[in-house]
């Protein structure tokens, strides 16, 4: 019955915000408050000429993004995020790397096989090295040296 699936659906949600709570929790006590992920939604860029004669609108698609709290527009992209109405499976795409997640256990290892992957660690070494700002905008490459 549909309740019962909007039942199981909603906790299997809830269960997801709590394990991204936890990681923040873990995050901020290893990094003095200075990293915070969570789940987003953006938009895809457009070519303006599309947008103006086509009326296209753009495509929105979720993120875990990571920031620093105490830096002012500080949020990076991290990984693309894909969760299904059910709440499981979810996928975590980054890189090369596609990580599909059945269950508590198994979200828990992508978001910690995310977190281990050198070029998410610089991306996260670089949000916790900036200076606390006001107002301005930050721009961060994995790149840059």
């Amino acid at each position: 019955m549909g309740i019962h699936a909007a039942e199981r659906a909603e906790g299997n949600r809830q269960e997801i915000s709590d394990i991204f709570n936890e990681l923040n929790s873990q995050l901020k006590k290893e990094t003095s408050g200075k990293i915070e992920i969570r789940i987003t939604e953006r938009s895809e860029p457009l070519n303006p000429f599309k947008l103006a004669l086509l009326k296209e609108r753009p495509m929105l698609y979720r993120t875990i993004e990571a920031r620093n709290p105490q830096v002012t527009l500080s949020e990076k992209e991290l990984a693309k995020w894909n969760q299904d109405s059910y709440g499981y499976p979810c996928k975590i795409q980054f890189g090369d790397q596609e990580i599909y997640c059945e269950d508590k256990a198994g979200l828990e290892e992508g978001l910690s096989t995310m977190l281990s992957d050198p070029i998410i660690g610089e991306i996260l070494y670089k949000l916790m090295s900036l200076p606390p700002q006001e107002e301005q905008s930050v721009e961060i490459d994995a790149e840059d040296d």
